[in-house]
């Protein structure tokens, strides 16, 4: 047989592919395939070359150095939007916190959007080598324009008003807790309350708009109440948890002095639940919370202490969160309220990592069951990315679509 033909014959292979070269994609394609990851890449690519410029010049081992060392003295600063303050902890900083390691006396002072609020609190943990635990809780804060629409779930968007409050407090509590995930407090607290018209900005004041109605606890109240707080907290991080739970269930009895007209019980019933979705990248949350202000024979529950929706719910708001809404938006005795979310991890970095965030949030307010109806629920949908390092949110950049608009919010920690 001639070589050549032996050649061929060797270097033939019957069960070679059949199929042709694949071709090399076109722009077109690439951009139609690519076309849903394109927004991400504007939010990776920046945050990838910060962090990557922060490591090579060892500005982030510098800065937790940096902190550590002022918290380590006693001192913990609060920074964030719009936000500054910090904590002075005595035991730290007398240097005797090793020694009295279950001792707790501290005071703050705090700054976030226009309110003002500063405390103390002293107590301790594991008395006499028990789960017991007292502490005393001291506070003043101002607030000097609190949004309010009226009381009811149908109040108009158009007499929105403000109004303004001072409130001096002071909480005794004893409990029991045998670790950080479970606690049982008895509270006994008293609080002075003044309320005026607030900021006028373009929105109307309280007084003016609201001139007959008969508002309870318009001018203020001064409160005692008593009652049990249970906590049970399995998350794996208070702010951007990935897993777990957190339950909570608080019931009061509110009695006004000095000539108050207010006798309510307040029952506070709240639960979230983390729960991953075949990864830690993917995190499906689900928030309930439920709160009812009934007013005994003859007595009042002051407005200001009612159920309040509306807002991101973040500190210090007492507003639960019903994004695409104005703060405070929805005043009554009862509120329930359900939010949900979807976040989905797109960047990691060492401690560091960026979440986008899909949410449902839908929520009323009613004075009673009797009144409840389902269709007084409001609704809000939306999404947004969140920067977190070490479970912590530094930054969460969100907007949310409600049927009074479009609503965008740049905070420094997670709803719920």
């Amino acid at each position: 047989m001639p070589l050549q033909v032996l050649q061929a014959e060797v270097s033939y292979d019957r069960y070679a592919s059949l199929y042709a070269q694949r071709k090399e994609p076109t722009l077109l394609s690439k951009v139609a395939s690519d076309f849903l990851t394109y927004p991400f890449e504007l939010i990776r690519w920046p945050i990838n070359q910060g962090l990557v410029y922060a490591e090579r010049e060892n500005l982030l081992t510098k800065g937790e150095w940096i902190y550590n060392k002022i918290v380590d003295q006693g001192i913990t600063p609060y920074l964030g939007f719009h936000r500054i303050g910090a904590e002075i902890d005595f035991m730290r900083l007398a240097r005797q916190k090793v020694n009295y390691p279950d001792f707790t006396l501290k005071a703050w002072v705090d700054e976030y959007e226009g309110n003002f609020s500063t405390g103390a609190k002293i107590g301790a943990e594991r008395i006499l080598d028990t789960p017991v635990r007292a502490f005393t809780n001291a506070q003043y804060t101002y607030r000097p324009e609190e949004h309010f629409y009226g009381i009811g779930p149908d109040t108009s968007r158009g007499e929105g008003t403000s109004f303004k409050s001072k409130q001096s407090s002071i909480e005794t509590s004893v409990g029991y807790s045998k670790d950080p995930s479970f606690s049982a407090d008895l509270k006994l607290n008293y609080r002075s309350t003044d309320i005026e018209d607030g900021d006028d900005h373009h929105r109307g004041v309280i007084d003016k708009t609201f001139p007959n109605d008969p508002i309870p606890g318009r001018d203020g109240d001064d409160v005692v109440g008593t009652g049990i707080d249970l906590v049970r907290d399995t998350r794996n991080h208070q702010d951007a948890s990935t897993r777990g739970y957190f339950a909570h269930a608080g019931y009061t009895f509110n009695e006004g002095v000095m000539g108050s007209d207010a006798r309510y019980l307040k029952l506070i019933t709240e639960f979230s639940h983390y729960q991953p979705v075949f990864s830690d990248r993917r995190i499906f949350v689900s928030h309930l919370y439920y709160e009812d202000n009934h007013a005994l024979a003859n007595h009042q529950v002051p407005f200001f202490d009612m159920a309040r929706l509306g807002g991101y719910g973040n500190y210090p708001s007492y507003s639960k969160p019903l994004r695409g809404y104005d703060e405070n938006r929805f005043f009554d005795r009862d509120s329930l309220l359900f939010n949900f979310e979807y976040r989905y991890t797109i960047y990691e970095y060492r401690d560091w990592k960026a979440d986008t965030v899909m949410f449902y949030d839908i929520g009323q307010t009613f004075r009673k069951w009797s009144q409840f109806q389902g269709g007084d629920f409001r609704s809000s949908f939306g999404g947004g990315v969140r920067l977190s390092v070490l479970g912590h949110v530094l930054l969460s950049l969100e907007v949310a679509h409600g049927d009074e608009g479009t609503w965008f919010y740049a905070k420094n920690r997670a709803p719920f």
